[in-house]
């Protein structure tokens, strides 16, 4: 499981974290510095078993 900051600005990551073998309902990214940016929070997620993730992402703001 994953969760960060997109920045359409930047055209990067920020505030990317990361946790396994976790089967928590809540998820927060780090910090982001992006205030002035349009962004988007997005996250993936692989089962066990699962050989690739899936991913999401939410609306992009400005």
């Amino acid at each position: 499981m994953s969760v960060g900051v997109y920045s359409y600005s930047q055209d990067d990551y920020f505030g990317a974290r990361v946790w396994t073998d976790h089967n928590g309902q809540e998820f927060w990214s780090g910090g982001a510095d992006t205030v002035k940016d349009c962004t988007a929070a997005v996250g993936s997620l692989r089962r066990a078993g699962d050989p690739l993730a899936g991913q999401a992402a939410g609306q992009k703001m400005c």
